[in-house]
């Protein structure tokens, strides 16, 4: 199994502001969408209740410490590795955030992929993410510029960790 997160972060490392995104980026979302359809995701119980419902298309998972919490529409573990144990046979994995659930799995040195949404701004936020400075290798970009739909230009990016 890949073990993949992805997520847009602007260029100070903010990847959220108040449970949500500070930015709208459509194309950022259908990018988002086409690369974890038909995948699972992985998710803070803050990020599923920002989203306010599961995704389509995709198993969801969603971490919390609360062992009563039940969802209609998700299933419901209580650590990262309670969540990865239940997609051992896939082939990618993604998560979704929040930036705990981020930092836990970096920390946890599993991570095999991240796919990163470059924002090209310096935005206020509460949540931040960097990938760390050692140990990836970007092996992919595509610039997106500022048109009519997207206030702020920005890139894909793929990031593989260095084995």
């Amino acid at each position: 199994m890949i073990l993949s997160m992805i997520m847009a972060a602007s260029e100070n490392g903010v990847i959220g502001r108040d449970g949500d995104l500070p930015w709208n980026l459509p194309d950022d979302f259908r990018h988002f969408k086409r690369t974890t359809v038909g995948h699972s995701v992985i998710m803070g119980r803050k990020t599923y209740q920002s989203l306010g419902k599961a995704l389509p298309k995709r198993r969801n998972l969603v971490i919390t410490r609360d062992k009563n919490l039940e969802l209609p529409d998700a299933e419901v573990v209580n650590s990262l590795e309670m969540a990865l144990k239940l997609c051992l046979s896939e082939d990618e994995v993604f998560i979704i955030g929040g930036g705990e659930i981020y930092q836990n799995a970096l920390e946890l040195n599993i991570v095999d992929k991240i796919y990163l949404t470059v924002v090209h701004a310096v935005i206020e936020g509460d949540t931040f993410f960097r990938i760390p400075e050692t140990g990836w290798q970007k092996v992919s970009s595509q610039f997106h510029g500022i048109d009519d739909k997207h206030a702020y230009s920005f890139t894909f990016e793929v990031h593989e960790r260095i084995k």
